[in-house]
């Protein structure tokens, strides 16, 4: 699924009313020598290091403000407070490692922040205060370890957050407290190992949230609850190992995709067929399946009416390896390895029979409930065979033996 990590308005000024095109243009300051009325300043790979408020007191009636690909550092206190028309500033691939804590303040109006491939190890507090209205929001490629203090709780109109490719680990129940309108998630290529269960409780109207790429292991139950209008899930390339994690998604409804392709989970519980059907699409391909018992209820259920079955293919056990679930392998296929030690009520094997025999004070024999193994003092040599029965009788002849019990 193709993802736009940076979506930007065109560089030319052609059909744009009111637009100042100085890109590339080797500046190290803005100028301020353009009309006072232009609605669209592009200023993009220049050499700027710096950009102070009074830069822009005579731009007020800015719209949209491009200084990507500059050498900017630092974003100081309302450095744009001037510009309250603005609806739209690109600041990605700068050298900016600091924001003020009001940089973006009087900005009311801003509904899109690009911030994308800059230097924030992590993200704090009240960094994006004063920007109610904002509703896309790119932080990919900065290098972010940590979101500390919540400080996406004031963006409650936000519907699109990008954290591509960053260096995230974990993610808290109250990460993303806040945002309600919340559409999109982008989270993929981090290094994610663990997810809190109800992490995205509070945003109900996600649409796709895409968390491929990571670490994670474990999905716990409960993660996904409360999204029902939720229409992608990525979970591909992960570490999702064990079982799938069917309680993982309890509000997932009919028109979802899930794809969880290329990660380690083994088997599928009974559970996980119908779970599987209720989703408008699922990808489970390239994960080694163990189709021994534990997966033969699920094999039961298949019935070749949805494409997941036909992704199964078994990496064990090696009898039924690189083979299709759904086509080459019969439920009596589906065993699992017998254990070191047998259970009481085991099968007899051809070494081992099990009877009843003991012999009384008088010298006689009397049946008895223990079951000791017989052996060539007493029975002669052991036979595990149920057509030389005849034979053990006509050979203990007089011997009163409690006949075997085959199984």
């Amino acid at each position: 699924m193709r993802k736009e990590h940076n979506p930007k308005l065109s560089s030319s000024c052609a059909t744009t009313p009111a637009c100042v095109c100085r890109s590339n243009e080797q500046l190290t300051g803005v100028p301020q020598d353009l009309p006072s009325n232009i609605t669209a300043l592009l200023l993009d790979q220049n050499w700027m290091e710096a950009v102070h408020r009074d830069n822009f007191s005579r731009y007020g009636s800015l719209e949209y403000l491009d200084l990507s690909d500059n050498s900017l550092s630092r974003i100081d206190s309302r450095t744009f407070a001037n510009l309250t028309n603005l609806r739209r500033l690109e600041l990605f691939r700068n050298r900016i490692n600091s924001l003020a804590v009001d940089a973006f303040a009087g900005l009311d109006n801003l509904e899109t922040l690009a911030l994308s491939i800059n230097y924030f190890e992590s993200l704090v507090g009240t960094m994006f205060a004063g920007l109610g209205n904002l509703v896309n929001l790119y932080l990919n490629g900065c290098s972010i370890s940590s979101i500390q203090g919540n400080p996406f709780a004031l963006l409650g109109n936000l519907k699109v957050l990008n954290l591509h490719q960053n260096l995230l680990t974990s993610l808290s129940s109250d990460m993303f407290n806040g945002l309600y309108s919340l559409e999109t998630l982008t989270l993929d290529s981090n290094k994610i190992t663990s997810i809190e269960s109800r992490t995205f409780y509070h945003n109900g109207r996600l649409k796709l949230l895409s968390m491929s790429e990571n670490k994670i292991s474990t999905i716990p139950d409960g993660t996904f609850v409360n999204q029902y209008q939720i229409q992608y899930i990525l979970l591909s390339k992960n570490s999702i190992s064990g079982a799938f994690p069917v309680g993982a998604f309890p509000t997932i409804t009919w028109w979802s995709s899930v794809e969880m392709g290329e990660n380690r989970m083994e088997t599928l519980p009974a559970t996980a067929y119908d779970k599987l059907a209720s989703f408008a699409s699922a990808i489970i391909s390239d994960n080694p399946w163990q189709c021994d018992c534990r997966m033969a209820p699920f094999k039961q259920k298949m019935n070749g009416s949805h494409a997941f079955e036909s992704q199964i293919i078994c990496a064990g056990p090696a009898s039924l390896a690189d083979k299709s679930l759904l086509q080459n392998v019969s439920v009596a296929e589906m065993v699992c390895a017998q254990t070191a030690t047998s259970p009481p009520d085991a099968t007899p094997t051809a070494n081992s029979v099990q009877g009843s025999t003991s012999a009384d004070s008088g010298g006689s024999s009397s049946t008895t409930r223990g079951q000791p193994e017989m052996t060539q003092a007493n029975a002669g040599p052991a036979i595990g065979m149920s057509s030389l029965l005849v034979i053990l009788v006509a050979f203990l002849g007089k011997l009163a033996v409690v006949p075997y019990q085959w199984q």
